[in-house]
């Protein structure tokens, strides 16, 4: 039998098995779909790894697998040696595709996608607890198969924690650049921090629909506030969301979860796999996370998103008493002063806001009284907002700020389980002040693009509330 590295078509065969058709070919290997040739039926996936180091990748696999038994984790079946002299693995078939592709295909939601990458991150943590560094974690190493189970392949270049980055040819390197850890592009030691360092970059990917590294050295948000209305709707819609929602979702938590996991020094990064896979949890969950301190005001509102039916009284209370210290306030500081207690006002009703559209009214669904709740929140919100608008400072910044809220109230409103006409009323009221308070800006602002941006969307609410 040839060597694979010199077959220009299809072999017949490989040991007890039957090639079907080629899966994959990479600067290091070939993969197979076969089926057994006898009595019963199976299919596996056959790795042939060709070039100077085909023995010792063989090998390197061969171990790394054999010590490894998880339901994420690919399994390897049995390790062979061909008419040819070339070692080869017969591996599980995954009928399936890779990670992201899957997660688009399936219009997967930032919540799906994340609880998909824990289930992933539980494969890489269990190598770790043996002793073993996956060193090439991207999307097509990671396939879904039609269960919606992730498994991890492609143990080819695995390590044990501490060794050395493997010799790489500069034009050919055995790992994916993109998805490498710094240290590994240096050659230096591999460690857990090396996996952590590529789980973050193929977070990003899920998550933002983009790479985090590129040579403007922006961040993804950034990057992704630059895109033009097309392409950032074409994310928005893979992940079933608007172009807002998205942004606003990849702000705050999710943000420095990334921008920890992506550290260039590796001592920075988050120390395990499962302190990455906690923080997740703890922002699904609506807790604090780790990788930003974690403030009164955050714990006290994370803590009242986890409790809907005490919030729907806690949180009025709140507004309350922040209406009136706020009254207060504004009747009695000079102009300056003002505004700064404005602003601050509307950056805790921006997070308000940002929640009362999320998760916060998602965990009060299952409660029978949860529309109660939820409208509860929504009066609340909107006095604080009417509020602001009585005690206009004049500043434009804040009056557009002021507008977003109403916005976002307005689609809250509609988003209850059975927005009737007071719903909608609400709703059409709140588009209405929205409205007011953008043609009452200055001519300067109002012609800035995301002005124009927000008065379109505002017009087609309520073009809709209208039909």
């Amino acid at each position: 039998m040839a060597l694979l590295s010199d077959l220009t078509v299809l072999p017949v065969s490989l040991g007890h098995f039957r090639v079907v058709r080629e899966l994959g070919v990479g600067g290091s290997s070939r993969v197979y779909l076969c089926e057994r040739i006898g009595s019963f039926s199976q299919r596996v996936a056959i790795k042939i790894l060709h070039g100077l180091h085909s023995t010792s990748g063989v090998e390197t696999e061969h171990r790394a697998l054999s010590s490894l038994e998880h339901e994420n984790i690919v399994r390897l079946l049995d390790q062979r040696l061909s008419d040819a002299g070339q070692h080869y693995l017969v591996m599980e078939y995954v009928d399936g595709l890779p990670i992201d592709q899957f997660c688009d295909a399936n219009r997967l939601s930032i919540p799906a996608r994340i609880r998909l990458l824990i289930e992933v991150m539980a494969g890489v943590g269990y190598a770790h607890r043996h002793m073993i560094v996956h060193a090439d974690l991207k999307p097509s190493n990671i396939l879904v198969n039609s269960q919606g189970e992730p498994k991890l392949l492609d143990f080819g270049i695995a390590a044990m924690l501490g060794c050395q980055a493997m010799d790489t040819d500069v034009e050919h390197p055995g790992f994916t650049p993109a998805y490498a850890s710094p240290e590994q592009m240096l050659g230096g030691s591999l460690s857990v921090a090396s996996d952590v360092y590529s789980l973050g970059v193929v977070a990003t990917v899920l998550l933002a629909g983009i790479t985090p590294v590129d040579e403007t050295g922006m961040t993804p948000l950034e990057r992704l506030r630059r895109l033009d209305g097309n392409q950032l709707g074409s994310l928005a819609d893979a992940r079933s969301m608007s172009k807002s929602a998205l942004l606003r979702t990849l702000a705050g938590d999710l943000e420095a979860i990334l921008e920890n996991a992506l550290q260039t020094i590796p001592e920075n990064r988050y120390g395990t796999v499962a302190a990455f896979c906690d923080d997740l949890k703890n922002y699904l969950d609506g807790r604090p996370i780790a990788a930003t301190p974690a403030t009164i005001y955050i714990r006290v509102f994370k803590w009242v998103r986890r409790h809907s039916l005490v919030a729907s009284l806690s949180a009025a209370l709140l507004i309350s008493i922040s209406l009136s210290v706020a009254g207060v306030t504004v009747q009695t500081a000079r102009a300056a002063a003002q505004r700064r207690v404005t602003q601050t006002q509307l950056q805790d009703l921006v997070r308000l806001t940002g929640e009362l559209d999320g998760e916060l009214f998602d965990s009060a669904r299952p409660l029978a009284a949860s529309d109660a709740a939820r409208k509860t929140l929504l009066q609340g919100a909107t006095k604080t907002l009417d509020q602001l608008t009585a005690d206009d400072s004049g500043d434009p910044e804040v009056a557009i700020g002021v507008a977003q809220q109403y916005e976002r109230l307005a689609q809250s409103w509609l988003s209850l389980g059975e927005a009737g006409d007071y719903s909608v009323g609400q709703a059409s009221t709140d588009v209405d002040h929205a409205i007011s308070l953008l043609e009452n800006l200055p001519e300067s602002s109002r012609t800035s693009a995301a002005v124009k941006q927000q008065w379109s969307e505002l017009i087609d609410l309520k073009n809709k509330l209208k039909r």
